[in-house]
C-alpha cells in the first residue's frame, strides 16, 4: 500500500491521488520484492502490520540495493518516490532506459 493510502482519507488532495500514483508505488514494490526474494520493508517478514505501515510512511522509501544494476535502481526510485506527484507515470516509465534497453536483473 502506498504512503498516501496509509496516511488517511481526511486529506482531499491525497484522496484524489489514489489512482495511478498508488498503482505505480505498488508496481515498484512488487518489482523490488521479486528482485530481493522478500518483501522490501520489515526485514523479511519480521515486522507486524503497524510497524510496516510506519516504515512505508517514513521519510525514505525503499530502494534497490547498490549491487543491483544502475538502470534498475533508478527505475525503482522513479516508482517509489514518497510524494505521489513526483512518481513517474506509466507512460514515463515505459520510456525509462531500464525498459527500453531490456536488461535482465
Amino acid at each position: 500500500m502506498s504512503p498516501e493510502r496509509i496516511e488517511g482519507e481526511s486529506n482531499v488532495v491525497v484522496r484524489d491521488l489514489y489512482g495511478f500514483a498508488s498503482d505505480i508505488w505498488g508496481f515498484g514494490m512488487s518489482l523490488l520484492e521479486a528482485y530481493l526474494g522478500e518483501y522490501p520493508i520489515g526485514g523479511g517478514g519480521g515486522a507486524d502490520c503497524s510497524m510496516l505501515m510506519a516504515m512505508i510512511c517514513g521519510p525514505e522509501p525503499p530502494e534497490a540495493p547498490a549491487t543491483a544494476p544502475a538502470e534498475f535502481r533508478d527505475f525503482i526510485s522513479c516508482c517509489l518516490r514518497r510524494e505521489p506527484m513526483a512518481r513517474w507515470s506509466a507512460v514515463e516509465l515505459l520510456s525509462h532506459p531500464f525498459i527500453l534497453h531490456g536488461k535482465r536483473v
